[in-house]
């Protein structure tokens, strides 16, 4: 089980001038892959049961190449975020998702641990990430590494021997809230020289994209 550690405000994300995110039937960028999630416009999630696991639905899983997504921590407690293989299995009752088997990658930076197959090793430092943080994700999927920072700050290579195909995916506890970004115009801090920003490999337009006629 995940050591709980929730935020002062367990929420979906607000937008940039502090207003909660407004309702919508637009499309979710994520889809739930196990547990209960709640899913807002433009990324946002927030966990609602013990270790639930969403992915980014409507990208092709990256093969080749170097790529990067941001995740903006709405909380600042238990979240672990990366990348999953086609075989990546989750249980949410048992709080097992991203980083917990051996077809996932994952950061914690609340607990401050680059987790996969189960076991955790030290990475990102022991000031923990906090409410506001963006984390970047970034795979080398040719080179087999995986890496991320906090805010433009370089953590260094977490894993090796990543395998794709990959899909973005990151795991919440209950109450954790996240916003994913794709497009290289929603990144704040990337994407780095020589990736591309994962929102490159989208299959189809979002309908919030789309221009009205």
């Amino acid at each position: 089980k995940k050591t709980r550690h929730h935020g002062a405000a367990a929420c979906l994300p607000v937008a940039a001038d502090g207003a909660a995110a407004p309702a919508t039937t637009v499309p979710s960028v994520l889809g739930v892959l196990t547990g209960d999630a709640a899913l807002g416009p433009r990324g946002a999630v927030e966990g609602r049961s013990e270790f639930c696991s969403v992915a980014v639905a409507g990208c092709e899983a990256v093969k080749d190449g170097r790529w990067y997504y941001e995740v903006e921590l709405g909380t600042d407690g238990v979240v672990q975020v990366g990348w999953a293989g086609a075989d990546f299995g989750a249980d949410d009752g048992a709080g097992d998702g991203v980083g917990d088997d051996a077809h996932s990658w994952g950061f914690d930076g609340c607990r401050g641990r680059a987790w996969t197959a189960g076991a955790a090793e030290a990475y990102g430092g022991a000031e923990g990430w906090k409410k506001g943080d963006v984390v970047g994700c970034r795979v080398d999927v040719d080179k087999g590494e995986a890496s991320f920072s906090v805010n433009g700050a370089d953590l260094g290579v977490a894993f090796r021997g990543v395998a794709g195909p990959l899909s973005a995916a990151l795991s919440l506890e209950d109450g954790e809230a996240v916003r994913v970004a794709l497009d290289r115009g929603d990144l704040r801090f990337g994407p780095p020289a020589g990736y591309r920003a994962l929102g490159d490999a989208r299959l189809a337009p979002l309908a919030e994209d789309k221009k009205a006629p």
